[in-house]
Order: C-alpha cells, then sequence, then structure tokens
C-alpha cells in the first residue's frame, strides 16, 4: 500500500521508526518540521519567506534523512538544533551541503530578521532627549542578554557600524567557546561570518 505524502513533498516509507517510547524522535521532528516550513498552505501562509525555500529531493525522503542525520556533529546533543543558514547566506534550499546542527544559542545569536530592525537600522536606538544621539543594541542569543553600548553617536549610521563590529566580534567569541563541539565547517563560517552580506540577502 502506498503511503500518502506529507504535504505533497516528503515520503516516508515506513522502513524506520518514528517513534520510541511513544515520542516522536528527534530524527522525525525535524525532518516533518522542514517538510512544513516549505510546502505547507498554512505555514506559507504564516512565514511566506519560505516561499522561496525549497528541499532537496534526499531529504524529501524520511529513511534518507534518517541516516543522514546519525553521521551529523552534534545531532546527538538535546541542545543542537537544525540549521540550513550558517553555510549559505541565502538560505534558501535544505540539502546535506547546507544543512548542520548548532548549539540552540548560537542559532538565536545569528538570526537576523526583518522585523528586529528598528525605522533607523538593525542594532540602533535612539535615545529619549531633543539632540538625536544613538547607541547601538547587541542580541546576544539565548543564554545571553541584550547588551546595549556604552558609546552613544551622533547618526544612526554610527551606531549600525559599531554594532557590525561587536555582532562580528562576540561570534567569533562564540566560535571559540564552542570550537570543540562544532562541524569544522560550522567553525569556519562563524569565523568569517560576513553579517553585511547576510543583511543583504534579507532585502
Amino acid at each position: 500500500m502506498t503511503r500518502p505524502l506529507i504535504y505533497g513533498q516528503g515520503f516516508n516509507d515506513g522502513s524506520l521508526p518514528t517513534k520510541l517510547n511513544g515520542k516522536h524522535l528527534k530524527e522525525y521532528l525535524v525532518w516533518r518540521s522542514m517538510i512544513c516550513r516549505c510546502y505547507s498552505a498554512y505555514s506559507l501562509k504564516l512565514k511566506p519567506t519560505y516561499k522561496v525555500v525549497e528541499v532537496c529531493e534526499n531529504f524529501k525522503s524520511y529513511s534518507y534523512f534518517y541516516n543522514w542525520c546519525q553521521n551529523q556533529v552534534g545531532f546527538k546533543r538535546p541542545d543542537f538544533v537544525f540549521d540550513k543558514d550558517i553555510l549559505d547566506p541565502t538560505g534558501r534550499i535544505y540539502s546535506e551541503a547546507n544543512c548542520v546542527f548548532i548549539p540552540q544559542a548560537l542559532n538565536k545569536l545569528l538570526t537576523l530578521r526583518q522585523r528586529d530592525r528598528s525605522k533607523h537600522a538593525l542594532g540602533v536606538i535612539k535615545e529619549k532627549g531633543k539632540e538625536p544621539r544613538f547607541k547601538s543594541l547587541l542580541n546576544m542569543g539565548v543564554r545571553y542578554s541584550r547588551n546595549v553600548s556604552k558609546e552613544t553617536f551622533s547618526s544612526a549610521e554610527e551606531a549600525h557600524q559599531d554594532y557590525l563590529r561587536r555582532k562580528k566580534d562576540f561570534i567569533c567569541q562564540q566560535a571559540e567557546k564552542y570550537r570543540a563541539d562544532l562541524d569544522v565547517r560550522v567553525y569556519e563560517a562563524l569565523m568569517t561570518f560576513n553579517l553585511e552580506e547576510r543583511l543583504s540577502c534579507l532585502n
């Protein structure tokens, strides 16, 4: 009997488990969520940016994805999450070449969203007062607080450049902190992380 496709694209042939002791496996939860983001009409309505994202043919197979996961650095760590953006600035395809598992804290640190921008620029806040003064605001990830610069700037652009510098420095610090636990490709991507390039991909 032919099994129905998941969201019209994902195929599970039933040869590998999806649950253990009544709970869905990480492999299955990640796989189904990936297919859902790209091909569920309801999900795409909520997050229309995924309309330009696709899943490679191999990853549409649950059996293939399950086996791929077993060989990935960090997969068996509960604090590591699935990521498609760190190795590819466009983040438009889920594939073996682009997907890795990284610490949740790093995933949050690297997330750049249009809705997070103020009316001035990403990472910039305006101080109250008659004379316009600006500061840079750094979101330091899940385990870290938001960090406001001590220095103030006369323009939003200066504050934005300070944000870019501080963000880059902090990303490199975290790359060194997690280095022993990371896929070597992830470490290299963090050390060469280009924030301006990533921001341009949001436009």
